[in-house]
């Protein structure tokens, strides 16, 4: 009786669902993944060039934290914060009107990496205001709900405005109220008073 081998695939076909399950599963990793997936699907990127991308922005991820890292508290926090919040509304806004192949790299790229870079502020500015760390920990659940709730709402939002541009235009508004935010609770530098020379008593 003859014997029956395993079928083999070529290794060379490529299987689009299979492409497309990966390409998914990257988004999911990376904030913002999910309206990235969406333009992607909208615009004539193909999957496999976006998915590449997707792949050098979470290696800027890791160099836009190791960044942070490396200033510190320098030139000062608030600087950082704001010089990271405006460039992430620039990567949002780099988005809208069904962005080509460039425009989308950029945003994606300069996204990730100002992500990840503001984020070590924004919980060092939240740990500031409560040595309990309770703020901490109310912060981290709210970026995880945050992940989980936004594709839900920004689906509503495409859904229901026929289109991006009220999604980009929510978004970009929350990141401006979020810096707004954050800035008021930046400590003001105050200047030190001068100090006054000891006036001599007179001898009685």
């Amino acid at each position: 009786m003859p014997v029956v081998g395993p079928a083999t695939v070529p290794l060379s076909r490529k299987d689009p669902e299979t492409e497309e399950h990966q390409h998914r599963y990257r988004c999911r990793e990376h904030p913002g993944g999910h309206v990235h997936h969406d333009i992607v699907a909208a615009s004539t990127i193909d999957t496999e060039t976006s998915s590449a991308i997707l792949s050098i922005a979470t290696v800027l991820g890791i160099a836009g934290s190791a960044l942070a890292t490396v200033l510190g508290a320098r030139p000062s926090t608030r600087t950082n914060l704001l010089v990271g919040y405006v460039a992430m509304t620039l990567s949002v806004g780099l988005l809208a009107g069904m962005p080509g192949l460039l425009r989308f790299t950029v945003a994606a790229l300069l996204f990730k990496f100002t992500w990840t870079f503001i984020l070590p502020y924004i919980m060092s500015t939240l740990s500031g205001l409560d040595r309990s760390g309770r703020v901490v920990n109310l912060a981290n659940i709210a970026i995880g709900g945050g992940f989980a709730i936004g594709p839900f709402m920004g689906g509503r939002l495409v859904e229901s405005a026929g289109g991006y541009g009220t999604l980009i235009a929510v978004s970009a508004a929350g990141l401006v109220l979020s810096l707004a935010l954050i800035m008021t609770t930046q400590p003001r530098r105050t200047t030190a008073p001068a100090a006054t020379a000891p006036v001599p008593q007179m001898a009685e």
